[in-house]
């Protein structure tokens, strides 16, 4: 069985108590044959914390917290993830308003509270203490509370006040606007470095995408595209939403609207392992808490595009 280990920090994995290598922003290879193994991943930063596991069925069913396991259908990728504790307590953000006392901080960990006269709503985040906007603004009627941490990207999360607390939206975007309504603005890095910008609909307690707008890097060609790389990038736009005039012979193009049914709901393309055939393009399919599968695809071309597409066993 192959295995894959990656790290989001400092860190190196030791197999059997044998020093194995750096795992971090890296991917480590592991092949394993007879007993399942003893994994120590040690971080090189004391704010982190060191994980011991057996590689076994149960590890890989149950994977523990800031720990993801994706089944590759002939092996796994194990990746872990920076676990932002022992953080002082200190008050990052805080807005009085009239119905509502919203507050950021720290306490180990980040948290956010929400205090109305009809509810009180607690929740903690795996992420650093950073800067942070409280915003208050109505839609559809509705009294509603925007929280934008900021950060690399900014993770915006709205939350419905009117009644109970709930948490209606959260995204992670590059810009956004909360007049007449929301609208955000979101960057990929894909091939095509899409940029989709977004009005949202707030109804029935949900927001949902009421307009889009889809555009490319200034230069972006389908037609220049390297043949190996044009499944890649369909796949990419077909999880953006975009139009699939360009990739699609005129035959595939009169079944456009089956696909999504056909793939599924995926969030994630990727090239195979090792251990998969070189034309076969894997997608990622969310499985349960902190786990994922793969589906692995393989398209066949016709005068530079896509004229079928098989899923693979």
């Amino acid at each position: 069985m192959y295995y894959y280990f990656s790290c989001d920090f400092p860190a190196v994995v030791k197999i059997n108590g044998v020093y194995y290598g750096s795992i971090f922003n890296t991917v480590k290879p592991l092949r394993v044959n007879g007993n399942p193994p003893f994994i120590e991943v040690c971080p090189l930063q004391s704010t982190s914390f060191p994980l011991n596991f057996i590689l076994d069925s149960e590890f890989l069913c149950s994977p523990p917290p800031f720990t993801s396991v994706t089944d590759l259908k002939g092996g796994y990728l194990i990746k872990f993830y920076k676990a932002h504790a022992q953080l002082p307590f200190e008050i990052i953000k805080q807005e009085k308003f009239s119905n509502a006392v919203v507050t950021v901080f720290t306490e180990n960990s980040l948290k956010l509270s929400i205090e109305t006269p009809n509810d009180f709503y607690a929740e903690t985040f795996n992420s650093p203490a950073c800067d942070t906007e409280i915003l208050r603004f109505s839609q559809c009627g509705c009294s509603l509370v925007a929280l934008n941490f900021k950060g690399e990207t900014n993770r915006l999360c709205v939350y419905d006040l009117t009644d109970t607390v709930k948490k209606v939206f959260c995204r992670e975007v590059f810009s956004f606007s909360l007049e007449n309504g929301l609208s955000t603005v979101e960057k990929f890095n894909d091939i095509a470095k899409h940029i989709l910008s977004c009005e949202w609909d707030f109804r029935d307690g949900c927001y949902l995408k009421q307009s889009a707008n889809l555009t490319c890097a200034e230069g972006f060609e389908i037609s220049k595209l390297n043949q190996r790389l044009l499944p890649y990038a369909f796949f990419e736009r077909l999880l953006v939403g975009g139009s699939l005039d360009g990739f699609l012979t005129e035959n595939m193009l009169k079944n456009a609207d089956k696909l999504q049914g056909y793939l599924g709901e995926f969030s994630g393309v990727f090239p195979p392992p090792a251990f998969r055939e070189i034309d076969q393009v894997g997608l990622v399919y969310p499985l349960g808490e902190n786990k994922y599968r793969t589906e692995y695809f393989r398209c066949t071309l016709l005068d530079g595009k896509i004229d079928n597409i098989t899923k693979c066993d």
